[in-house]
């Protein structure tokens, strides 16, 4: 199992070392000048001087050639040093930390509440095909797969919050304050994971062991939950994985809707305020657990199916 899952623990590498590179070239490509947002937070945005742009680069290193810049932040971020904060003058280190503990949260919170409504929405759908069930699981999880985050949200602040108040409307807190940031974010991945096991468990009820099963008078549900659900379940762990992956780079809209201090609204006002080693730190941390959660999904897909082992051996 390690030697098939050393080439994408390389592709990891590679992955943020490119990301590294087009993150850094695209920040400096961006109309503004770095210096001038570091010398506003700094001095005030009517006093600054030519003089005192000139300090914050001689100061920062952004008088220096785009190269020198590049392989000096890059080996500052090897040992572990991101840098500091161009808006808060504080080490990233700390409070990306912190952002994205939150931001991880809120994804295990979504993805896990999916897969609970997803199983037995995809089971009864799939045993019950054409049924007016089969018809309303269809329905729901196209309609996730289509209605965007940034018109789901303030419509469920509208109706939770404003109209009946019983649910908060932004911050990050107890269990209530995650309520609605999770089912938006985990909408489009419980019509996925719906649309999936039902297409899975009904072909799977179509195989000859399925049958063999029944003619051997096994119970209903031990030839569901043991022999079809289990097979059918397997690709859906490679989707899980791919679906956290995409949780944690794409939660920037639900983040900035619900004020939740997540490495997503860290990274939307970095952009804002031009903070580079913010963005540049966010980016890579972002890319590097995609990767990460990305090979987790491979690992339990080689654990669970002992052909697909087989197959790389």
């Amino acid at each position: 199992m390690l030697s098939a899952l050393t080439p994408k623990l390389g592709s990891i590498l590679v992955i943020l070392f490119g990301a590294s590179i087009i993150t850094f070239l695209f920040m400096f490509m961006i109309p503004g000048d770095p210096a001038w947002t570091i010398a506003r937070g700094r001095y005030g945005e009517s006093t600054i001087t030519p003089e005192m742009l000139a300090e914050v680069r001689a100061e920062t290193g952004l008088d220096q050639p785009l190269p020198i810049q590049y392989a000096r932040w890059l080996a500052n971020v090897v040992t572990g040093d991101l840098g500091i904060s161009f808006l808060t003058k504080e080490p990233v280190g700390p409070y990306l930390g912190k952002a994205f503990l939150v931001t991880l949260q809120l994804t295990v919170i979504s993805l896990v509440l999916s897969l609970i409504l997803a199983l037995p929405l995809g089971l009864i759908a799939a045993l019950k095909p054409l049924s007016w069930i089969d018809t309303a699981s269809t329905t729901i999880s196209q309609f996730g797969i289509s209605v965007p985050e940034y018109w789901l949200g303030p419509v469920l602040v509208l109706i939770f919050s404003v109209h009946f108040g019983v649910l908060p409307s932004a911050e990050w807190g107890d269990w209530k304050h995650m309520v609605l940031p999770a089912v938006v974010l985990g909408f489009r991945p419980l019509s996925y994971f719906t649309r999936m096991i039902r297409v899975g468990l009904v072909d799977v009820l179509r195989e000859n062991y399925i049958r063999t099963a029944h003619a051997k008078g096994l119970a209903q549900s031990r030839v569901i939950g043991y022999h079809a659900l289990r097979n059918a379940l397997i690709p859906l762990i490679t989707v899980v994985g791919l679906q956290f992956a995409g949780l944690l780079g794409g939660s920037v809209i639900v983040e900035v809707i619900f004020a939740v201090p997540g490495v997503g609204r860290l990274l939307y006002q970095s952009v804002m305020g031009r903070d580079l080693p913010v963005i540049q730190a966010g980016v890579l941390l972002v890319v590097g657990a995609m990767g990460v959660a990305n090979v987790l999904a491979d690992c339990v897909c080689l654990i669970a199916d002992p052909t697909l082992r087989c197959a790389e051996d």
